[in-house]
């Protein structure tokens, strides 16, 4: 597995929920003295569940039937939950059901490290004897968890432990979360210590999507899921284009030449069948000519898109309840990828732009994510990305003024204390956004503007002179550092 930050192994299993359609997803523990750690971790969804064949190919790493370029869903290689739920524990279970049929999945690493034997039929001694369920009761009593005709329940025991012999995951601290216990040294973001998206899977979950459409139980509680766009301060969007993401889009365009070149040939193939078996020939020589066609036009459409510049929104507003809290967060398909990247003045030190957040919705025609979802495969094009960003951050940093007057903010970009629920909501020139008998309206977000300073050449010899200056003094710091150890 290739997971090293651990919520991000988590999320992998909230990722599989939300691409099973579900609209509830609840995350508890249970206690239970004979496994490692003292407790099974569960993921409850009311999603679409697995009929017999597909439970049976989440044994197979690299299967995914969610691959197409298309697809809105996160889940792309088929490895998420092997991968996430390996990460946290040594043995997992999934019951699930779909219809009348109702599946259970047993992965155990423990029963490999005991029986030492690499393949085994999935039989019932052998689920009795290496899970949490000692009896074919316990056992059958798991499916009654889903309350609806189709669902999934995933299991997770044996839980990895710290040095000192505690659960890397804490579930004893806050009884309505999930902790790190240890959180490592590089993960600190700032002076005050860990964001909290960094220490707390509550509040790592209510970010973790653009769009959050399914609601998601930590410990029994809620978890209050939030649009991190429109929990800014006077937000800007910005359009921006570029011709510079081609790495994706070449590659996506082979790929679709491929497949229609094979297409051909298979249909070819089909066309020169014996005449014993013409009519069931020409039938699927017609379907397949028809796939022809379909490849055809996408691989002529990917083609076409080398050409043309891709266009993504960069919003950007201002964190007004915690300033120390800023940096872009960086979404692929709705999907968090990355959070808090210092850009533009921010990554270079000072008060500058300081509190401000963006952020920004990826396609994966334009950027692909690592396998594990915690970055980008193509680092060349996330830098330009990077600088892209940093760009327009400085560009609204520069244009914003103005205080704050709390009522000229919609309820929805604020957080309104619990003593001041009440009075004059209509006095709000946001009425319509901040009642909530409302229907939830799509939020739509000023135009920003990016006005590039025009440098004359010796600007831009006297830029590059304080920037080597720069780079020269961190590196005499570092130097001085390494002398005093």
């Amino acid at each position: 597995t290739t997971h090293e930050f651990l919520f991000g192994a988590l999320a992998e299993l909230v990722d599989n929920a939300r691409d099973a359609s579900a609209t509830k997803l609840n995350i508890y523990t249970v206690k239970d003295a004979s496994v490692r750690g003292g407790y099974l971790l569960c993921f409850l969804d009311d999603g679409e569940g697995m009929d017999a064949n597909e439970a049976a190919d989440i044994i197979t790493f690299g299967r995914s039937s969610k691959k197409s370029l298309d697809s809105q869903l996160i889940g792309m290689y088929g490895n998420g939950l092997k991968s996430g739920s390996m990460r946290i524990g040594n043995d997992l279970m999934v019951f699930t059901k779909k219809g009348a049929q109702m599946s259970c999945v047993f992965l155990s690493r423990t029963f490999h490290e005991l029986e030492d034997i690499d393949e085994h039929a999935l039989e019932m001694e052998l689920i009795l004897r290496y899970s949490p369920f000692k009896t074919e009761a316990a056992f059958m009593q798991e499916f009654e968890h889903m309350d609806s005709t189709s669902g999934t329940l995933v299991i997770i025991y044996n839980m990895k432990l710290l040095d000192s012999g505690e659960p890397e995951l804490d579930h004893k601290t806050n009884r309505f979360d999930i902790l790190l216990s240890n959180p490592e040294g590089r993960d600190f973001d700032t002076d005050e210590g860990l964001m909290p998206e960094r220490r707390s899977f509550r509040a790592y979950a209510s970010i973790l999507y653009v769009d959050p459409r399914m609601r998601i139980y930590i410990q029994g509680k809620k978890v209050r899921t939030k649009r991190l766009a429109n929990c800014l301060y006077k937000p800007r969007i910005y359009k921006y284009s570029s011709s510079r993401f081609k790495t994706r889009s070449e590659s996506e365009a082979r790929k679709s030449q491929d497949e229609a070149r094979n297409a051909e040939n298979r249909a070819k193939e089909a066309e020169e069948q014996s005449e014993a078996e013409l009519r069931r020939m020409q039938q699927l020589a017609v379907e397949l000519r028809k796939d022809v066609q379909l490849k055809k036009q996408l691989a002529e459409r990917k083609v076409k898109s080398l050409r043309e510049p891709k266009t993504l929104n960069f919003i950007f507003g201002v964190n007004i309840n915690n300033r120390n809290q800023d940096g872009m967060f960086v979404y692929n398909c709705s999907r968090l990828i990355k959070m808090y990247q210092k850009v533009g003045p921010q990554a270079d030190g000072g008060v500058f732009c300081s509190g401000v957040v963006g952020v920004v919705d990826v396609p994966y025609l334009v950027l692909e994510p690592t396998h594990n979802k915690q970055d980008f495969a193509d680092a060349k094009e996330y830098r330009h990305l990077q600088k892209a960003m940093g760009e327009h951050m400085h560009n609204k940093a520069s244009q914003s003024s103005g205080p704050l007057h709390n009522r000229s903010v919609p309820l929805h970009n604020r957080s309104v204390p619990l003593h001041n629920r009440s009075g004059p909501l209509h006095n709000s020139p946001h009425y319509n956004l901040s009642a909530c008998s409302s229907a939830e309206q799509k939020t739509n977000f000023p135009d920003g503007i990016l006005k590039k300073e025009v440098k004359t050449h010796e600007q831009k010899e006297k830029d590059l002179e304080q920037e080597i200056r720069k780079k020269q003094e961190q590196l005499e710091k570092i130097q001085v550092r390494k002398t005093l150890k």
